[in-house]
């Protein structure tokens, strides 16, 4: 972040930073499905051990549960990770748009 300087106190992030936070979202979001699947995994290795049908059953359906909860996690973080990639995109844009109206004004806008 950077201070704006315009009196105002505020702060600006930057397409950088908000880039590098897409990033970490990202990762956080491949980090929840992974373990999402060690836990599916460890559920159907408790599946195999068990010797009551009933018992098998539950846990197979907790399995799915907990998975399709960790994926409907790990989608949402995605979302926000393409908000903060869609921001820096935005930001980029705005900025370009504004260098080509300063060229075009011949290097300088009369006040």
């Amino acid at each position: 972040m950077e201070f704006t300087g315009d009196g105002g106190g505020g702060f600006t992030t930057l397409p950088d930073q908000l880039r590098q936070g897409a990033q970490n979202y990202e990762r956080l979001a491949g980090e929840i499905r992974r373990r999402g699947n060690a836990m599916q995994d460890a559920f159907a290795g408790a599946v195999g051990a068990a010797g009551d049908p009933g018992v098998a059953d539950s846990l197979a359906l907790s399995a799915d549960v907990f998975v399709d909860a960790a994926n409907d996690i790990a989608n949402e973080v995605d979302d926000i990770a393409g908000t903060l990639r869609e921001n820096a995109s935005n930001y980029d844009s705005a900025e370009t748009r504004s260098q080509q109206a300063v060229r075009s004004a011949g290097g300088g806008l009369a006040l």
